[in-house]
Parts: structure tokens; C-alpha cells; sequence
């Protein structure tokens, strides 16, 4: 049996030049004898080909390990959060569905405090609003679903589209943070009041230009800005919006412009410039008149304070103010809101007295008298006349008591006097009577006449006062009123004290009028006084703040005259 042939390759040339891929086959038979053939041709590889078997060879890679993703996501993560998941900010990585809940009902009250809302206006951040001030509320249940623990693949549709989703949520989470917003509960009053809270806090208010006189300070005035309104129904309807979207995303606000009024200070000199004007009660309507408060101030001066103040803000102007002491509406409230004093007395005598008392009564009845003004009794009443009305009454004169035309006017001013003095105004003359007239406390009274003593005073207080007087013809009782506006709680007492006395005499006196062994008198007997009248002042708690002599009064003797007929005077042992 002869050898076997061997074959081997040989690598041939072409022209004397060897070429790629190109070889011989070279077969060595027994007896020495060479075979030589060529071996098949092949087709040589390009570069492009090279690349794109590469690239396939990669995306094969990449599909067997996303893939790989899907199986980990539904075998190992099947009831789990996928790693690096939070729920607005609380960290739930691999946990199952009832680690979340218990997680969550140990913090979630916290962080719904703690997530905030971010608020924007032209994309910058002017502020923020919690969760829980929207009334925004999360269940564990909810934060469970959330972070896609056990219903990921439910929440996502199921099926195949899911199954190949969960693979995409797993790679993502090896690069990213997946931060899960849960659904929310709100409740729409507590987001109401949230945006009326908002709207306070973040209005502008406007300020408008203005200015303000202070009593004891002077002028302030308040330099304009203009400002804005929140569109609070836009800022709600966003904010709903965007907590129904799942997406925590800043909100914009939206403002209205609003422009304040100015000041103009040439402007406000002319309106407030002026002197001091108390407001008084006009006696023709019985109205007060118009105050002003006096106003002074350099133009310039106020200008330049206002240029240099900040935009809404308040100065006090240099400037000279001088306020009334009493204004138009105070004393539109208070006039004659309160009774002064008032001093009732009981007439006697005669008709004719009572008619000469009522006939001057009615003559001050009514009368007003503003601060600083002063009542006259006799240019007030005016002269007693017949032709006027009076009666024959008894008067003092001479003396001694007789009648005249006008007697008993003098009770009217007595009483008036009283009241005045419970009225605690100045008294400006008075004059007591001949002798004590019996119808007031001794030292109380006021006597007058035409041509002779007057009684007279000024309104010393700040308010404008009435008198009122009236007469009951049931009782024969005149009532002088002083009416005004009380300012305290201070009361007037009135006090006196009779520092000496003087009897008098009885005295006859012949009279052929009179028949033998009678007696007639011809004029009772007055005991003459030294009195003094003193003025007290007391608080609301009787506590006594002042004491001071009202007046002195000396009252004459008046001796009782008895006529007898002639030479029947008594022997009286002088």
C-alpha cells in the first residue's frame, strides 16, 4: 500500500507579485508525483460590513439586557418601589406596599406641612404656599400608589406595553431620582382661604397722596405708590389646575396695576392757609357755624420734605397749626346737650307780681350766648312798663318796701343768678337786695331795677349755653335752666355762712288814718345780715377740687313800723 497523499496550502503570487487571498493547493501522491490545484476563490470583507455587524451585534446586546430589565422590574420590584424613588421628598427605594403606608402615616402629616408650592411673578420667585395650607391631604394609600408599589403595572394599563415600560423605569432609576407625586385631597374652603391669605400678603396696597391735622401735632402728609391687586380667582383656578396635574410645578401670579392719587402742595396751601376760627352756635338758625383750623407753612419748604420721602410713607409737615378749641361737628353733637344748672323758686303775691314774672321770664327764655359773650338783665328785659304790660307790685325803695311798676322782676333774676352759679360761669356784677327776700337761700339772690342795679354774666366756657326758664301756673313756680355741653363730671355747691346779724326795731308812728286804739303795720320788720356765699366744686366722686368766696351780701335792717292814731303812741320807756 503506497503513502498516503498529503495536501497542504500554499500561497501563490500573480506576475511575480504575491496576491491576497489567493492560494494553491499542493498534493504530494506516491511516487513522488505532485497534484497541484487551485483552491476556491473567496469574496473578501469590507469595512462597512465589519461596522454593521458590530452594531448588530450591540443592539442584540442591549435588547437581551433591556429585556433582563423587564424580568428583574416584574420578578424583583413585582411589589416593590423601584430604588432611588421618593414620594415629595420621603425616601420609599425597595419598599412594599405596607412599608410605605406605615411610612407614611408617621410622616406624611409632616411633609404635606413641609412641601411648598413655589409662586412666581415674570419667572421670578416672590414666595410660596404649602401643601397644607392649600388643604391638600395624602393618604399612605395614595403615597403607596404613587411610588408604584404592587399597581405599577395596573396604573400603567398592564399588559405587554407595561411589562416593557417597568424595564425603562428600572435603567432610569440606576441614573435619576424618581420623585412620585401622590394624588391629593383638597379641600376647596380651606384652598379659598389660602388664596384670600395669599392675596393679603402679596397685594401692594396703593397709598394714596394725602395729608391728615393732628390736634397737638400739626400736619402730616402722606406721599403716594402706587400699587396692585392679586387676580385671586386666576391664582385658585392655577392652583387647582396644577394640583390636579400631578406635577408640583411653580404657579404665576397675575397683578392689576392700580395708581394712587398725588398731592400737589401749592395745591394744599391754598385749600388749608388761613386763621383760627372757633365754631359758634348762630342765634338766627340755631346752627353752629363753620370752623377752621389755622394752617401756616413755607410751600417750598414742604415740597422738598416731600420729595425726599419714601414712596408711601407719612411726614409731619413744617408747618404752624392752630386748632379750634370747639369744631363744627363737635358742637353739632354737643350743643345744649346737657342741663347746666337749673334753680326753681315759689312765687307769692299778688297777680300782678305774677304777671311782671312771667312777662320777664319769657323775655330771656331762649337766649344764647356763645364762649366769652355776656347777658345784661336790664338791656335783656328792657324797661318795665305799663305800656309794655307790667303791673303795680310791691318793690324796696327808699327803705322800705312800697310798689311800683315791674315789682316781683327781681325773683327772675335771683333764680337766674342761682343757676348760673350751679352752672359754674363767671359772674361779671350783682348786687344782693335792700333786705333778704326770703324765696332763696339768704346770699343767693340778685336785685334789679331800671336805671339802677343790673345783674350781668359772661359765658366763660368753651361751648355755647341757653337759658330756659318756665313758669308753672299749677304750682306758681319759676324754673331758670342754664343748658350747654358738660366737658367733666364736675357738680357746683353752693354754701353759705351769716357772719353777723342786726335786729330791728319796732317803730309807731301816728296816722290820722288810723282809728283811735288800732294798730295797723305799715311795714314788717327785716333783720339785717352780713352773708357770705362760697362756690364749691366737686368730681364725680364728690371729692372737693375748689372753694372759693362767690360773694359778700349785706342785707339792711328793716325796722316794723305800727301806725297808731294821734296820741295814742305806746309808752315804750324811752
Amino acid at each position: 500500500m503506497g503513502k498516503c497523499p498529503y495536501t497542504h496550502w500554499k500561497r501563490r503570487g500573480t506576475s511575480g507579485e504575491e496576491m491576497n487571498n489567493v492560494y494553491s493547493v499542493v498534493t504530494e501522491a506516491e511516487g513522488g508525483a505532485r497534484l497541484e490545484t487551485a483552491a476556491p476563490s473567496k469574496t473578501p470583507m469590507t469595512g462597512g460590513k465589519k461596522a454593521a455587524l458590530v452594531i448588530g451585534i450591540l443592539l442584540g446586546a442591549l435588547v437581551l439586557a433591556y429585556l433582563a430589565a423587564c424580568v428583574v422590574v416584574q420578578t424583583v420590584y413585582g411589589d416593590t418601589a423601584l430604588p432611588r424613588t421618593d414620594v415629595l421628598g420621603v425616601d420609599v427605594s425597595k419598599m412594599t406596599e405596607q412599608e410605605i403606608v406605615a411610612l407614611w402615616e408617621k410622616q406624611g402629616a409632616q411633609t404635606v406641612r413641609d412641601t411648598k408650592v413655589s409662586l412666581t411673578e415674570n419667572d421670578a420667585d416672590i414666595g410660596s404656599v404649602s401643601l397644607e395650607e392649600l388643604g391638600v391631604t395624602v393618604t399612605p394609600e395614595a403615597a403607596a400608589v404613587a411610588a408604584g408599589a404592587s399597581q405599577r403595572y395596573e396604573s400603567w394599563g398592564g399588559g405587554a406595553l407595561a411589562w416593557l415600560r417597568g424595564g425603562w423605569e428600572y435603567i432610569h432609576s440606576w441614573f435619576a431620582q424618581t420623585s412620585a407625586v401622590p394624588s391629593f385631597d383638597v379641600d376647596s374652603a380651606a384652598l379659598d382661604a389660602a388664596c384670600e391669605k395669599l392675596s393679603a400678603n402679596l397685594n401692594c396696597t396703593v397709598v394714596d397722596g394725602g395729608y391728615r391735622l393732628e390736634k397737638g401735632e400739626g400736619l402730616y402728609i402722606t406721599k403716594p405708590a402706587d400699587g396692585r391687586m392679586l387676580d385671586a380667582p386666576k391664582l385658585e383656578r392655577d392652583l387647582t389646575a396644577m394640583l390636579q396635574s400631578g406635577a408640583l410645578t411653580p404657579v404665576a401670579c397675575v397683578y392689576e396695576e392700580k395708581k394712587a392719587e398725588t398731592v400737589d402742595v401749592q395745591a394744599l396751601h391754598d385749600q388749608l392757609a388761613g386763621e383760627k376760627v372757633e365754631a359758634v352756635c348762630n342765634k338766627e338758625t340755631g346752627k353752629p357755624t363753620q370752623s377752621h383750623i389755622g394752617v401756616t407753612f413755607d410751600v417750598a419748604a414742604v415740597q422738598a420734605q416731600l420729595d425726599a420721602a419714601p414712596a408711601g410713607t407719612e411726614f409731619l409737615a413744617e408747618a404752624q397749626v392752630e386748632f379750634p378749641i370747639v369744631s363744627t361737628e363737635e358742637l353739632e353733637e354737643c350743643m345744649f346737650r346737657d342741663v347746666l344748672g337749673t334753680c326753681t323758686t315759689k312765687c307769692a303775691g299778688p297777680w300782678g307780681r305774677h304777671q311782671n314774672i312771667k312777662l320777664a321770664a319769657a323775655a330771656i327764655n331762649g337766649r344764647i350766648y356763645n364762649p366769652g359773650e355776656e347777658f345784661w338783665y336790664n338791656s335783656t328785659v328792657g324797661q318795665r312798663t305799663a305800656a309794655r304790660g307790667y303791673h303795680e307790685a310791691g318793690v324796696y325803695e327808699a327803705g322800705r318796701t312800697t310798689t311800683g311798676i315791674g315789682g316781683g322782676i327781681c325773683q327772675v333774676s335771683s333764680t337766674l343768678y342761682y343757676a348760673v352759679m350751679l352752672s359754674d360761669l363767671q359772674i361779671v356784677l350783682r348786687y344782693c337786695h335792700m333786705f333778704n327776700p326770703g324765696y332763696l337761700p339768704i346770699g343767693c339772690d340778685a336785685t334789679v331795677s331800671w336805671g339802677g342795679p343790673d345783674f350781668a354774666f359772661r359765658n366763660s366756657r368753651d361751648y355755647p349755653i341757653k337759658v330756659v326758664t318756665s313758669y308753672n301756673d299749677n304750682t306758681n313756680e319759676l324754673t331758670c335752666t342754664i343748658l350747654g355741653t358738660k366737658v367733666d363730671d364736675h357738680y357746683v355747691v353752693i354754701t353759705n355762712a351769716v357772719l353777723a346779724s342786726y335786729d330791728y326795731q319796732v317803730v309807731y308812728q301816728e296816722s290820722p288814718d288810723v282809728a283811735p286804739g288800732d294798730e295797723v303795720i305799715d311795714q314788717y320788720g327785716h333783720t339785717g345780715y352780713f352773708v357770705r356765699t362760697w362756690r364749691n366744686i366737686y368730681d364725680g366722686n364728690d371729692n372737693l377740687l375748689s372753694s372759693r368766696v362767690e360773694a359778700d351780701s349785706h342785707y339792711d335792717v328793716g325796722n316794723k313800723i305800727i301806725l297808731v292814731a294821734p296820741g295814742y303812741l305806746p309808752d315804750t320807756g324811752e
